[in-house]
């Protein structure tokens, strides 16, 4: 019984994390607002972000990630 609901469990939140991938590039998500934006002074604007990566062999790691907040 209890192995049967972690399962379910499991195959939930796989479900939920193959339909973010799939929606969120394809903007199906566009009715979810969050009042976080990224910094466009440190970013550069919406369709050409930059970043800048830590040099490391097996994570890829933000330096630094600038965020703005939207007053709600």
């Amino acid at each position: 019984m209890l192995a049967a609901l972690v399962l379910a469990v499991h195959l939930l939140i796989i479900a939920f994390n193959l339909f973010g991938m799939i929606a969120i590039p394809l903007g199906g998500w566009r009715f979810v607002h969050a009042p976080v934006s990224l910094s466009e002074a440190h970013h550069g604007p919406e369709n050409a972000h930059r970043f800048a990566y830590e040099p490391t062999y097996l994570l890829r790691t933000l330096k630094s990630l600038h965020l703005e907040f939207d007053r709600i």
